[in-house]
């Protein structure tokens, strides 16, 4: 056999494969049962809470209004028959690409809340502005039919590009840091190419550690060259009020996405952590967390009781020609709510926030701190942490934290003959171990 006939036949192979994989998802999607919610007992969803109480029929409303919140949440799922990715025969990303559209979720509504406020709906009367930036908003992550270009910033195809400086091919699973990172750089070159965008930027926390000092230069600078990453080389440093007047005097240019990816737990997550992920979920600030289930991404944005709320990426849909001025938003939008008991969770997972304007993320800072630790270990084993200096001055510092309860630790387990060995998975990403 030929190279030629080899190449031919491997794409034939391929090509089978998506399509089986497209066929099983619609399957699995549309068997799954539709479900319910309780409306007498507390419903949060990004920083909202939805309650009917029994004794006020004044608040018999309540699904109505969560219903067109939940469907007003852009919904970016699976796609095929985009435009082949560079270098591959890909041209879907069924069966890989769950994490990299659980991340295009959580910017796209940091990107609606920024242009449009949190408070949009999609099905109330809308201006002609507010139609304008919705509508971008999806030309932003849609995949492209013919060759992708700048007017489509965090489509795959970029994402894809961006992936491979962090060692992803398309094809691959992607974790939560890797896509946290990969937004961050597909971030920097969008603001440049699209000035809009340059309203925003993206801070990515490593090793669970926010550098409150960092954060400032980064929104505040007049020329940026990079999104800024933290370091947590430093010891933790409680924020003050003599921080903030530090970078009070300068105004900040632009608004703020913080990515913070962490682990919630070895294998498993640890349920000490479930309150803190309730408390997240309920903060104004929060966008959601993208995660999942192993090898199975999720973007959850509310819990009820026990469970988590979630929109789901596993349903392949034919890519949409966004060249179309009334291009069709039927696939963009869901309007069936599910949920996931939340001690289901996998432990690796990134939780974004969308911080508008300095005064805003003053109080982000002391509200949060909330929610960051367990109810019976208030104070010591935080999701994440913040110090007032930068990533810089901490470089000094021994690798090794041990303030609060928080330890760089590797993890062991004894195998079937008794000996000791290194836990690690492949599908685990680099974190400071809670």
């Amino acid at each position: 056999m030929s190279s030629c006939d080899s190449l031919e036949h491997q794409i034939e192979q391929e090509t089978i494969k998506m399509k089986a994989q497209s066929v099983w998802y619609s399957f699995r999607w549309n068997f799954k049962p539709k479900q319910t919610m309780k409306y007498d007992s507390p419903l949060f969803m990004l920083g909202k809470c939805y309650h009917r109480r029994k004794d006020d029929p004044s608040t018999e409303p309540e699904e109505g209004h969560f219903l067109k919140d939940f469907a007003s949440r852009i919904w970016l799922t699976y796609r095929r028959h985009f435009y082949p990715i560079p270098g591959t025969s890909l041209n879907t990303d069924c069966g890989w690409g769950c994490m990299l559209r659980s991340g295009q979720m959580l910017i796209a509504q940091c990107l609606v809340t920024h242009y449009l406020t949190r408070d949009w709906r999609l099905y109330d009367s809308q201006t002609e502005t507010q139609t304008t930036f919705y509508r971008e908003i999806i030309r932003w992550f849609s995949d492209p039919i013919d060759t992708p270009s700048d007017k489509t910033p965090f489509c795959l195809h970029h994402l894809a590009k961006y992936g491979l400086n962090h060692h992803k091919k398309p094809g691959e699973w992607y974790g939560p840091t890797s896509v946290a990172y990969i937004f961050r750089d597909a971030f920097t070159h969008a603001s440049q190419s699209l000035p809009i965008l340059s309203q925003l930027c993206i801070y990515v926390a490593q090793d669970c550690t926010v550098y409150i000092k960092d954060v400032i230069n980064l929104c505040t600078s007049k020329q940026r060259s990079e999104s800024i990453t933290s370091s947590s080389d430093s010891t933790q440093a409680e924020v003050n009020g003599d921080t903030f007047s530090e970078g009070s005097n300068d105004t900040w240019l632009r608004s703020l996405i913080i990515l913070i990816p962490m682990r919630l737990g070895g294998e498993v997550m640890n349920e000490i952590y479930a309150p803190c992920v309730k408390g997240l979920l309920s903060q104004n600030n929060c966008m959601g967390i993208i995660g999942g289930k192993p090898k199975h991404s999720l973007y959850f944005l509310g819990w009820q009781e026990d469970k988590l709320i979630y929109l789901d990426p596993h349903l392949c849909r034919d890519a949409v020609d966004i060249n179309d001025k009334n291009f069709s938003i039927e696939t963009y939008h869901c309007l069936s709510p599910r949920k996931l008991t939340i001690n289901k969770m996998d432990p690796s997972c990134t939780v974004g926030f969308y911080i508008r304007n300095a005064q805003e993320f003053k109080k982000f800072v002391q509200e949060v701190k909330e929610y960051i630790s367990p109810p019976k270990q208030r104070g010591t084993y935080p999701l994440f942490i913040f110090s007032e200096g930068s990533h810089h001055d901490a470089s000094g510092q021994d690798n090794i934290l041990t303030d609060k309860g928080r330890v760089r630790v590797t993890h062991y387990h004894l195998d079937e003959n008794g000996q000791r060995k290194r836990t690690f998975s492949k599908d685990s990403e680099e974190y400071v171990m809670l």
